[in-house]
């Protein structure tokens, strides 16, 4: 993966976290994050030139999972 992005995305892990966290107070709200962590997953998996699948092995399930949200967060800072 590009240096620059994960230099990006591990910068903004924490902040996203405790966004995500407090911002799911209904069940539509959790399943609106989980939606997009893994829309998430689809983009690194495409910037890393890997498989969705090929990533969920390469890390575990959490740092995948704040990976993917800070993604998103880091993208949508751009």
């Amino acid at each position: 993966m590009n240096d620059e992005l994960l230099h990006i995305v591990k910068k903004h892990s924490r902040a996203v976290k405790v966004r995500v966290d407090t911002q799911q107070k209904t069940i539509p709200d959790a399943k609106r994050n989980i939606d997009l962590t893994f829309h998430a997953i689809d983009i690194v998996a495409r910037i890393a030139k890997f498989s969705v699948i090929k990533i969920l092995f390469i890390e575990s399930r959490l740092w995948l999972t704040e990976l993917a949200i800070s993604t998103l967060f880091a993208i949508e800072r751009l």
